[in-house]
C-alpha cells in the first residue's frame, strides 16, 4: 500500500501489544522495504515495557497458549470474543463516550 499509493514518510500509531509492530515497520531494512524512508515519525501510545518487547516469549509459553486457543474451550471463547456483540459491547464500554451506531 505504503510502496504503490503513499509513496512520502508517515507517521505511524501504534497501541498497547501492537508497539513492536510499529517498531519492527519504522526499523527494518531490506530490499523491498525501508523503514526510515516510509516512517518518519513513530508513536507508540501506551505499549508494553521495552523489556518486554525485546524479549523472546518461551517457546513452552507459545506452544501452551497455541494448544489452549486451538482446543474446543479456546475456540468458543475465540468465537464469543469476535462476535458482533462482543466488539459492539468493547467497542461501547471502552471506545466510545456513548452507543456505537451502525455505521461503525
Amino acid at each position: 500500500l505504503w510502496q504503490q499509493h503513499v509513496r512520502q514518510p508517515c507517521v505511524v500509531v501504534a497501541q498497547g501489544g501492537l508497539a513492536p509492530v510499529g517498531v519492527q515497520l519504522a526499523a527494518r531494512e531490506a530490499d523491498d522495504w525501508s523503514g526510515a524512508a516510509a516512517v518518519s515519525r513513530l508513536v507508540l501510545a501506551a505499549p508494553p515495557t521495552w523489556a518486554d518487547m525485546t524479549t523472546a516469549v518461551p517457546e513452552a509459553d507459545l506452544r501452551r497458549n497455541y494448544d489452549a486457543l486451538r482446543s474446543p474451550l479456546g475456540d468458543a471463547a475465540l468465537g464469543t470474543i469476535e462476535s458482533r456483540w462482543a466488539i459492539r459491547t468493547f467497542s461501547d464500554l471502552f471506545l466510545f463516550e456513548g452507543e456505537s451506531d451502525e455505521a461503525w
